[in-house]
């Protein structure tokens, strides 16, 4: 990937930015370094930024599964966020390479994004995004890899209303329609991204985004072939909240007897990360 430079100039906020890793989703993101400290992070413009006080929201979030927010302002070019440098692949990636994924590796990858979303519903906070896009699998030293969920936007449990964000094959009905969004919001939106990665297809896809959010309000949950994992799927995917997991632990919990143990499932991410 050759080098771009940020239009109004190479400096954002005391970064140096060295070269676009990705752009889409209304932003862009850099690999960039501190001028001061040298440090390597990611830097990521927003054309359509959440507000400060939302992003500040999502950077108190400390968890070792979702990706650490360094800080974020506004500048002469618009909104950044600095977040950790992660070395990996997303699983939108590794669904392109590898197509769709056994029970075990895909359970591997949900449980750490549920623990994760547990951590931030805990402070109240809900993602409303959860796609393959968003989640990462970051390289370590040895071989090991690691989850890392991204774009936890801060978004206060309890908000959304009229203003839908996200993309409409990953919405929850509720979001769909334009409701208030919490934790059983995440926990349709899990169960969204867990479908796909067993299936290698989405839920409830169609030709317009329109007609999608239709599918998601109206029609049932669809079918995954796997009489284990197809009663745990229908609560999840439960059009009301109320009649859904009430939160990504309970729906963790529900899904834990059809997990690898910790050895394979560490075998099983290793793998996946793999370039």
């Amino acid at each position: 990937m050759g080098s771009q430079r940020f239009p109004d100039g190479p400096h954002v906020a005391g970064y140096l930015l060295e070269e676009r890793l990705a752009r889409g989703g209304g932003a862009e993101v850099y690999r960039a370094q501190h001028l001061v400290s040298g440090r390597m992070v990611a830097v990521k413009l927003l054309r359509d930024p959440p507000s400060l006080a939302s992003l500040e929201r999502a950077r108190a979030v400390r968890h070792p599964h979702l990706v650490e927010i360094l800080e974020a302002g506004t500048g002469p070019s618009g909104a950044y966020v600095v977040m950790e440098l992660l070395e990996g692949t997303t699983l939108r990636d590794v669904l392109a390479k590898r197509g769709p994924l056994d029970l075990r590796r895909a359970l591997a990858v949900l449980l750490p994004v549920l623990d994760a979303l547990h951590a931030a519903h805990a402070r109240d906070l809900t993602h409303g995004d959860l796609k393959p896009e968003n989640v990462f699998l970051q390289r370590l030293h040895g071989g090991v890899a690691r989850v890392k969920l991204l774009d936890l936007g801060g978004v206060p449990t309890g908000h959304g209303g009229d203003v839908v964000f996200g993309s409409a094959a990953y919405l929850s009905p509720e979001h769909a329609a334009g409701d208030l969004l919490d934790a059983r919001s995440d926990v349709f939106g899990a169960a969204l991204l867990l479908f796909e990665l067993v299936t290698g297809r989405r839920a409830f896809d169609a030709p317009a985004p329109v007609a999608t959010a239709y599918r998601i309000v109206h029609d049932p949950a669809p079918r995954v072939g796997d009489d284990r994992l197809q009663p745990v799927l229908d609560v999840a995917l439960a059009k009301s909240p109320g009649d859904r997991f009430p939160s990504a632990a309970a729906f963790a919990a529900a899904l834990a007897p059809l997990a690898p143990d910790a050895a394979l499932s560490a075998a099983a991410l290793s793998v996946l990360a793999r370039p």
